[in-house]
């Protein structure tokens, strides 16, 4: 009984916990969740200010709208729609109320949660007003691209869902525009620039990794991809490689980005020479991959082969990381223009050791990265752009030699 008597005591108490927190959380839960519709209620008649008053529409299944789009409010009036929707900007979780008028046209928007950390969300609240399917043009804020680009994403699909929901089909073009990301990860925050010849639309990726080009064929959409060393390939709106189909279009496109695409090839070759200053045969090679690549060469030192990459990932800033990898694929080089930016900011990093950092990447082959040896400590964007960049060196020496694509 001695024994027993604890054991009794203890239950009780942890039963009387869990009770109080039962209770705790039967109060505060739906004012929590009251105070969540209360914004989201705030937020409708924030960025669609003539609103009068909103329906839910719970059937999203059968609008087959973008999967970011988590609510849809409707104006009982006919002015229009509002759209809740979660995107991902530096980290996932960023939701933006979006409203859309009766005639396709952005009325407001706003940023109700972010684990962004910059708080540059308010900065682009409402500067995509008046703007439609038909003229929309992202607005990005320097610094922050990975914040405005999921900003952009969100209000994509808030124009996407109106047509959809409205009852109207999507241009085929511009369906297959949201498929860009999928079929070119590595273009980052593509940008509209003046479209000719056979190209309806043309975007240009603001990291210099290549060109996309969006033409039609008939009642057919097709996007004639080019990266920025002049490989091309041309995919259909299910993401089917159809290059054979469209060598025409494909020798445009090609001719376009030659004119107007910037060559790093010289900024490579001399990291090359100044990382081996018995390089030779320092040749430029054209790669098939669509990914932060944005020049690649092959050289020679001592008679070795090696491979030479220079990826454009998005860090804090935008980076420009380089890496040797020999011919049994393993790392043999790594380095970067710079890894932490502006340390006056960032205090931490006053002492990192760069060369033992990059050291840590040589050996590594595409079986043994896992990437361990990127990660900065309390610096994820930055570790993160490198992982990205380490992933894509790889990808692109396995597609010059013939391995996985």
């Amino acid at each position: 009984m001695k024994n027993l008597k604890p054991t009794l005591v203890l239950s009780c108490i942890c039963m009387a916990v869990a009770l109080i927190l039962s209770g705790i959380n039967m109060i505060t839960g739906p004012i929590i969740e009251a105070q969540r519709n209360a914004a989201a209620n705030s937020a409708l008649l924030e960025v669609m200010p003539d609103g009068t008053d909103f329906e839910e529409i719970t059937d999203l299944a059968s609008l087959n709208l973008p999967e970011s789009i988590t609510n849809v409010y409707k104006e009982t009036s006919g002015k229009g729609y509002v759209f809740r929707v979660t995107s991902t900007g530096y980290k996932s979780g960023m939701v933006i109320m979006i409203g859309v008028s009766s005639e396709g046209k952005i009325t407001g928007s706003k940023c109700l949660e972010t684990q962004d950390t910059f708080g540059k969300e308010s900065e682009i609240d409402n500067k995509y007003n008046e703007q439609s399917l038909a003229d929309f043009a992202p607005h990005m804020i320097t610094g922050a691209t990975m914040t405005s680009s999921g900003y952009r994403d969100a209000v994509s699909s808030a124009l996407q869902g109106f047509t959809l929901a409205s009852g109207g089909k999507l241009d085929p073009a511009i369906a297959l525009e949201a498929k860009i990301p999928e079929l070119a990860p590595g273009f980052t925050s593509p940008a509209a620039v003046d479209a000719s010849g056979s190209f309806k639309k043309i975007l240009k990726a603001s990291n210099d990794a290549g060109f996309a080009y969006i033409f039609s064929a008939g009642e057919d959409a097709f996007v004639a991809l080019v990266n920025a060393t002049g490989g091309c390939k041309v995919f259909d709106a299910d993401g089917n490689d159809v290059t054979s189909a469209h060598e025409a279009v494909a020798s445009e496109a090609k001719a376009h980005a030659a004119a107007a695409q910037k060559s790093y090839v010289d900024a490579l070759t001399t990291k090359i020479t100044r990382l081996y200053e018995t390089a030779t045969d320092i040749t430029a090679v054209e790669i098939s991959t669509f990914n932060t690549v944005v020049a690649a060469v092959s050289f020679k030192v001592d008679g070795a082969e090696y491979y030479g990459f220079y990826s454009r990932s998005i860090g804090f800033h935008q980076m420009d990381v380089y890496f040797v990898i020999d011919a049994n694929g393993a790392i043999a080089k790594m380095d970067a223009n710079q890894f932490i930016f502006e340390k006056e900011y960032f205090h931490g990093f006053a002492g990192m050791d760069d060369a033992a950092y990059k050291a840590g990447f040589e050996g590594l082959t595409t079986d043994t990265w896992n990437g361990d040896a990127a990660v900065i400590a309390t610096a994820t964007m930055t570790s993160n752009a490198i992982k990205q960049s380490t992933n894509d060196s790889f990808e692109t020496f396995n597609s010059i030699k013939g391995g996985a694509q």
